[in-house]
């Protein structure tokens, strides 16, 4: 079987994440050849993270609708004989233009709902095309509901399927050093609103009146200046220039998860965060607020799940777990082995991999 997983960028999101991960365990499965196609560009920090056994094309496409690179995409489809295109996200629209015209099946991830224009109806081309997708997967179970509500699919042909995330090994050259006589907290999440990093300045203020000795590093891309600099502005309305970092994407997030006393995530909304699922896997103590599917990561009894947009709630919850190491410690145990049970490439890819041999027989 020859599978094509496709992703608009190798930036270091959840879905592209998601993509590369899939794609790299495919590679690993006898009998499936495996392909990432990238729409836009070959730059990223997971270009590093994909596999050897993994075929790459980019189509460096200029636009949203690029013709030229949507004959590539229809050239290459053919010569490689693929039979599945599991495409992620908003990268649906080239194979969904290319399916009627091809002998390969459809499969669409949806990692972050239909979007919503400003007249409160739902984005017209997911609708459009999904007569079109042979199966979807959502993160989570509300996006299967959306899906299930909004799309032209057959109910029974939406799945939940669960993020899965891969341990990352760190080499010398990309370990950090940990401050000395500091508690360390980190936080990875890309630098949009819906991570609320608003959330967590407010909190950190609020948590360094009572423990001063603090470093707090935030890992993820910002593209949007505008709410970079916002967020800058607060960081330095807060006091926090020496507390609070953004350091920007890093290769290797688990460099940093390897020093954290505690890893925080402060977001508004989320699906299921891939994030979690990292900080399980790093054996980290985690405070992560209570939206999406995030109490299908981490629960009470393996870290502590808070309100969103509840600053004070977040700092009361860090200080707890930083001046109890010994209860962070346990719940982070419960974590990473509740993350390799039910989150682990193993489980996803045989999930997977019962759909696409059930609809290319069909």
């Amino acid at each position: 079987m020859v599978v094509a997983h496709i992703i608009d960028s190798l930036d270091t999101g959840g879905a592209e994440v998601v993509a590369v991960n899939m794609a790299n365990a495919l590679s690993r499965v006898e009998g499936v050849t495996a392909h990432l196609v990238v729409t836009r560009h070959a730059e990223g920090d997971l270009r590093q993270r994909i596999a050897p056994g993994v075929q790459l094309l980019v189509l460096n496409k200029k636009g949203p609708l690029d013709i030229k690179a949507l004959f590539r995409l229809r050239k290459y489809f053919i010569r490689e004989n693929v039979d599945v295109v599991h495409a992620h996200s908003t990268s649906f629209l080239y194979p969904a233009i290319l399916e009627p015209f091809s002998n390969f099946m459809l499969v669409w991830h949806d990692h972050y709902g239909l979007p919503v224009r400003p007249d409160g109806k739902r984005n017209y081309p997911y609708k459009l095309f999904s007569p079109l997708f042979d199966h979807v997967f959502c993160v989570s179970q509300q996006l299967v509901e959306n899906a299930q509500k909004h799309l032209h699919v057959n109910p029974h042909h939406i799945q939940l399927l669960y993020n899965f995330s891969v341990p990352l090994q760190v080499s010398p050259a990309q370990q950090v050093a940990k401050p000395k006589d500091k508690k360390v907290i980190v936080m990875s999440a890309n630098l949009r609103p819906q991570k609320d990093h608003g959330n967590l300045i407010a909190a950190v203020q609020l948590l360094v009146q009572k423990l001063p000795d603090l470093v707090v590093y935030c890992i993820g891309a910002g593209k949007d200046e505008a709410y970079k600099d916002s967020l800058k502005a607060k960081i330095e309305a807060a006091g926090l220039q020496n507390t609070l970092f953004l350091m920007g994407a890093q290769p290797n997030p688990f460099a940093y998860y390897n020093i954290a006393d505690l890893a925080v995530l402060s977001s508004s909304s989320e699906g299921l965060p891939l994030t979690l699922i990292e900080y399980g896997f790093a054996g980290c103590a985690v405070v992560c607020t209570d939206v999406g599917q995030s109490a299908a990561v981490v629960n009470r009894e393996s870290g502590w799940i808070v309100p969103a947009a509840h600053p004070q709630e977040l700092a009361d919850n860090m200080l707890y777990a930083l001046t109890h190491p010994e209860e962070a410690a346990q719940k982070a145990t419960r974590l990473q082995k509740h993350v390799h049970k039910f989150f682990s490439e193993e489980a996803a890819i045989e999930v997977v991999l019962k759909v696409y041999n059930a609809i290319v027989k069909t």
